[in-house]
């Protein structure tokens, strides 16, 4: 099968390139990062089962979540825009702290593709999901992609 035209370029062949335009052999499909892939992704390392450190991580990661799900929804677009009006989304979050704004689309790559969390327990400001929000925020805002994945 041929995929592309490889006659000279004039206005009068215009039809017949246009028909090479399309390739079915060779279509792209990018899988946009949503929320559930990225807490799919994340392999939080917690600490021992039913210690106070545990519950606290536990509540980070659901601050984590509900974080992602309301950049999915574009809830509060104020808050969640950045400082030259685009809103961020969980793709963006995605690309910032690992270099990848999308899904892999190669089945094997998927299935190694993966967030690991640690925690270092200095995090006695972000009880709340507002605290927490703010300084997840101001993290992407000022600070700079991680990107090592």
């Amino acid at each position: 099968m041929n995929c592309g035209y490889t006659g000279i370029i004039l206005l009068d062949k215009k039809e017949e390139m246009m028909r090479y335009v399309y390739c079915p052999m060779f279509l792209f499909v990018q899988y946009v990062a949503d929320a559930d892939f990225i807490i799919s992704v994340c392999q939080a390392e917690f600490s021992e089962k039913g210690s106070n450190k545990e519950q606290s991580e536990v509540d980070l990661m659901n601050h984590f979540q509900d974080f992602l799900q309301e950049l999915e929804q574009g809830s509060g677009e104020s808050s969640l825009s950045s400082e030259n009006g685009s809103s961020l989304s969980p793709s963006a979050f995605l690309q910032w702290i690992t270099g990848q704004a999308h899904i892999p689309v190669l089945q094997e790559e998927r299935k190694n593709f993966q967030v690991n969390v640690q925690f270092l327990h200095q995090f006695q400001h972000m009880q709340s999901y507002d605290d927490f929000k703010c300084v997840l925020l101001e993290a992407f805002h000022m600070g700079q992609e991680f990107t090592r994945v």
